[in-house]
């Protein structure tokens, strides 16, 4: 029986764990999958040793306080590794544990597979170095990505975006809005201030301020529709915007059908940018972080974007109000400059022509038979594949 050790530690990584997890169990139901992950990927089949989901923060600083906690969750993950060591470790972003782990691991002499590349190529490229020492494969579900880590003698092949298969079954735009009942004539603008604590305080109220203002320059009625992340409560995103500002409805756990029936989002930087690509909806991406993690992520920074969806296209296809920028009056603006002329409408064909870009390739035919044609299982079937040829049993 093969036996797999899988981390995620945020809530996204969490999603695509489960699909993994689901799609390698379906080809092998006798696997054993233990873990760190979440409530998805337990669900799917996973058996959790620790949840990093509820520990993920924002910024260095931030999460000096939960240093503690997660080294001892790494120091019994390490323990497990010894003494019931597994064909392969599977990790899942998260690197400032996994490639710790990874080191780990590949000394103890457990094949290292990544699946969703941490973002090396943006920032602290350095840790390239380490990827190529410990990480035996990368799978990676942006293009560039191939190109990059072969350039520095690393294993890597592009897998397709998982997310644009997700995605693939949310209703239209039309329906989307009938379901949230609303209509075809409205005005939507849809808030994603992120999923944590640190980013809601941070960056709620600048969206909440230049929403008023959005609302009084327009000249028209305009709905605001607040999608919640699961992690988060109610009074917890009220307490964040400021009484003068317009209406905002909040709504829970249907977050994609408040994407897909906005004209525009202002939406927090990471992966609901991307989410928000697929689904073909303008955007301005909005955030801020601390003083200290401002100062210590800018100078790291090797790309002239943040928005993933401007990187992927190498120019900026969503405007991006980060840090300085990221200012009610400036938000504002740029919301109002996607309602001049047909610039929603060009905004929207970009964002489909980039999400192009992402669509999974076709699973080689030596690979197992049978694999399904999305981007996890055709994931599984070259896991399955590399365990085979590492001599797995």
């Amino acid at each position: 029986m093969r036996k797999l050790f899988m981390v995620a530690g945020e809530s996204s990584g969490d999603l695509h764990g489960s699909a993994l997890v689901r799609a390698l169990l379906a080809r092998q139901p006798a696997m054993e999958i233990k873990g760190l992950g979440g409530p998805k990927m337990q669900q799917a089949g996973a058996k959790l040793v620790a949840d990093l989901t509820h520990h993920a923060v924002v910024g260095f600083f931030e999460g000096l306080r939960n240093v503690s906690r997660i080294y001892s969750v790494y120091r019994n993950v390490v323990r497990l590794l010894e003494t019931d060591k597994p064909d392969a470790v599977v990790l899942i972003d998260y690197p400032e544990f996994n490639l710790r782990l990874a080191r780990r691991a590949k000394k103890l002499g457990i094949p290292v597979i990544y699946y969703i590349s941490p973002q090396v190529w943006a920032w602290r490229q350095w840790r390239v170095k380490t990827i190529a020492k410990y990480v035996d494969k990368m799978f990676v579900i942006f293009p560039f990505e191939e190109d990059f880590y072969r350039k520095h003698g690393i294993q890597a092949e592009f897998v397709g975006h998982p997310l644009v298969d997700v995605l693939a079954d949310v209703p239209d735009r039309s329906a989307s809005r009938k379901d949230l009942g609303l209509t075809d004539s409205d005005t939507v603008i849809g808030l994603l201030p992120g999923s944590r604590r640190k980013e809601i305080e941070a960056i709620l109220p600048i969206m909440a301020r230049a929403a008023q203002t959005v609302r009084d320059t327009l000249g028209r009625p305009v709905k605001f529709l607040l999608a919640r992340a699961p992690s988060l409560d109610d009074h917890l995103l009220q307490k964040y915007i400021p009484r003068e500002c317009p209406e905002v409805r909040i709504v829970s756990e249907d977050t994609y059908r408040v994407m897909r029936s906005a004209d525009i989002l202002l939406v927090a930087s990471g992966t609901a940018t991307v989410e928000a690509m697929i689904l073909g909806t303008p955007m301005v991406v909005v955030y801020r972080v601390s003083l200290l993690t401002w100062i210590l992520f800018i100078r790291l920074m090797k790309v002239a974007h943040y928005a993933m969806v401007n990187i992927v296209a190498g120019r900026e296809i969503v405007p991006e109000c980060i840090q300085w920028r990221a200012s009610p009056a400036l938000v504002a603006q740029e919301a109002l400059s996607m309602f001049q002329g047909d610039r929603l409408q060009q905004v929207s064909q970009n964002l489909s022509t980039i999400t192009g870009l992402l669509r999974r390739p076709s699973i080689p035919a030596n690979l197992h038979p049978g694999a399904q044609g999305d981007v996890p299982s055709g994931v599984a079937a070259r896991i399955l594949e590399f365990l085979n040829k590492k001599g797995g049993t």
